[in-house]
């Protein structure tokens, strides 16, 4: 890594580079009427210390900037390029709903599926299912509607270690040993009579998806959404630093914690360096993008899942957050896609990172002459 770009950005980013006091370094071509983009995320991050981060915008389906922000290393040495890979955390599911979505409108798969019965899912033994997990149906999942609530019973997608003590596995658990547990485990309320947050649910439907293409994951997704689209960096993240892509940046977070990859260690590690297993959270928070392939999907699907047609208006925004991740992915009624990602999500100011969705909203609301 550290001698590709050191032999390409003299070539490549000439007279792409800005500088000045007390700001960070940016990359890309600057575009003078959306300067006020650069102001903003230049200002986003300086309040809150962010080393990395990078902005992609479109206009009625035209990248119109791709900006990078900061550096990718502690020692400030390698600029973070627009085209910056980095862990994308919920914002995966967005994408996960495109790819399950072609399988129904393939005719392979039916919103009132029953997936724990589809994917003939059994408990551990000495366990006893709940019975309303058969009543779940693909539609319940997709809206947050199975039954779970990680506030009471928390989130089974960041328990590796309890989970595969308990399957009698060393860990880390996989997406199948977690649907397995989760098996014999009890609903916390009755599947579609409200709405609570799920990732769990995803994961079940990374595993439908699987079994209605005949595919991993990934390999549909990149069939059915991403090559179609030419979104290269759509990837699998890893949870230890010598696995991932190599253009990754270094995640940040103050925390530390027990290795989940490597259970026998004691050793404790950075809290995005492998105390949990991003390996199993692939359908719902594992992927990793860049900001302008992201602002591609957004230009050609609704975060619904659903393929855009012309002449549709719709507003959503999605967030994504992991220890060392922030991210977020926005659609407006007015045509304009924007994405941002950043390599750490908290920080000593105490200052909110979902403000970042009311600042890149309100610069762009302001534009007054965009490219063309």
């Amino acid at each position: 890594m550290t001698t590709f770009l050191r032999l390409i950005w003299p070539m490549a980013f000439a007279g792409a580079l800005s500088f000045a006091q007390d700001r960070l370094p940016m990359t890309g071509d600057a575009v003078p009427d959306l300067a006020a983009f650069d102001d903003a995320m230049q200002k986003f991050m300086s309040d809150r210390s962010v080393t990395a981060g990078t902005l992609a915008v479109s206009k009625n389906g035209k990248l119109v900037l791709s900006r990078g922000y900061g550096w990718l290393d502690d020692a400030h040495t390698h600029l973070c390029p627009p085209a910056t890979p980095m862990r994308i955390a919920s914002v995966s599911k967005p994408i996960t709903l495109a790819a399950l979505l072609h399988l129904i409108r393939a005719g392979k798969l039916k919103l009132d599926d029953k997936p724990f019965e589809y994917l003939q899912v059994a408990p551990p033994p000495g366990h006893k299912m709940d019975e309303r997990l058969l009543k779940i149906t693909i539609k319940d999942l997709i809206e947050h509607k199975g039954g779970w609530d990680r506030a009471k019973a928390g989130d089974p997608m960041f328990m590796s270690l309890k989970i595969a003590e308990s399957l009698g596995k060393p860990g880390p658990a996989s997406s199948e040993d977690i649907i397995h547990y989760m098996a014999g485990q009890p609903l916390q309320f009755d599947p579609g009579s409200k709405s609570v947050y799920s990732n769990f649910g995803y994961c079940v439907l990374g595993r439908v998806i699987e079994k209605a293409s005949g595919k991993k994951y990934i390999d549909y997704l990149h069939e059915s959404v991403t090559k179609p689209l030419g979104l290269t960096s759509v990837q699998l993240g890893h949870s230890l630093p010598g696995a991932r892509n190599a253009k990754e940046p270094k995640y940040v977070d103050a925390g530390f914690g027990r290795n989940v990859m490597q259970p026998r260690s004691k050793e404790k590690v950075p809290a995005a360096d492998g105390t949990f297993c991003i390996e199993a959270m692939d359908a719902h928070g594992g992927l990793i993008a860049s900001a302008p392939d992201l602002v591609k999907f957004l230009d050609a699907y609704w975060m619904n899942g659903n393929p855009r047609k012309a002449g549709q208006s719709a507003s959503y925004t999605f967030f994504g957050s992991l220890p060392g991740t922030w991210s977020v992915v926005i659609q407006r009624p007015d045509g304009v896609n924007m994405s941002a990602l950043f390599n750490q999500r908290s920080d000593a100011s105490g200052l909110k990172y979902e403000a970042i969705r009311d600042v890149l909203n309100e610069t762009a609301k302001d534009i007054k002459d965009w490219p063309r």
